[in-house]
């Protein structure tokens, strides 16, 4: 698929999402030659749907607007939540950054058939909408587990799922609190058109400059603006691989290993 996508190249999120799909067609009962022509078949045409190929062509810029549309929806909807998150430094995008660049397939507690169905939503659908409702019914499933912690206690949180909260995961339960978001595909397009402004914005405002530098006193006289965390450019992100395989929340299929993200 790299090779057949230069723009794309090898892109991190891309194998994770391919490693899925391979194990989906190997559960079908496919022999491994015809279920890898298949997967290769499936996951190009996939890049074609709407923004999945802006998310892992790089310099990612799409995939950083998808995240800070994320955080834009989630401050209308909880901005308590949001609030304390920036208090602890924790920049929206970046607890979300791994689950839209894996379509989800890198969020580990998530059930097997939990992801088959969001994948299914996302197909019929034609375009990313179910991602953001999942990415909202997450942080608002979470959030009473969320208020009042560190950093380190968000992260492992939204990263494990632990009971009682992985209940939420089932399928039935997880699809019908996403469509609860009630976000529509043009609230999606809306979302990220402003969060493109943004990141324009927030590029141009901190590209170096060839004027003239201002005198010592008057830069002295300055006070350093705060950076806005949920615009944060530093998307980096040492999430967990996945664990969708045949069999359940716990495997890949022996011809499927599951891939590490760099």
């Amino acid at each position: 698929v790299a090779a057949d996508n230069p723009s794309i190249g090898y892109c991190q999120g891309l194998d994770i999402i391919a490693a899925f799909a391979l194990s989906v067609a190997l559960e079908s009962g496919l022999d491994l030659p015809k279920a890898e022509a298949e997967v290769f078949t499936f996951v190009a045409t996939s890049l074609e749907l709407e923004y999945i190929r802006s998310w892992l062509e790089p310099p990612l810029f799409g995939l950083r607007a998808a995240a800070a549309a994320v955080a834009g929806l989630l401050q209308e909807r909880q901005p308590r939540l949001v609030e304390h998150l920036r208090s602890e430094g924790a920049g929206m995008e970046l607890l979300c950054l791994a689950w839209l660049q894996t379509l989800f397939s890198n969020c580990s507690p998530l059930p097997r058939a939990s992801l088959c169905r969001i994948w299914e939503c996302w197909l019929n659908d034609g375009t990313p909408k179910i991602f953001f409702q999942t990415a909202l019914a997450l942080f608002q499933q979470a959030e009473p587990a969320l208020l009042h912690e560190p950093l380190e206690v968000i992260s492992e949180v939204l990263r494990t799922f632990p009971p009682p909260l992985d209940a939420a995961l089932a399928p039935e339960e997880l699809i019908a609190r996403a469509a609860g978001t009630k976000v529509s595909a043009s609230c999606v397009r809306s979302a990220i058109a402003k969060a493109e402004v943004a990141l324009r914005t927030a590029a141009t405002t901190t590209a170096p400059s060839s004027a003239p530098a201002a005198p010592l006193q008057q830069q002295q006289q300055r006070k350093p603006q705060e950076p806005e965390l949920l615009l944060d450019l530093d998307f980096s992100s040492t999430a967990s691989p996945p664990r969708h395989g045949v069999g359940g929340r716990g495997g890949y299929p022996q011809s499927a290993e599951p891939p590490e993200l760099l």
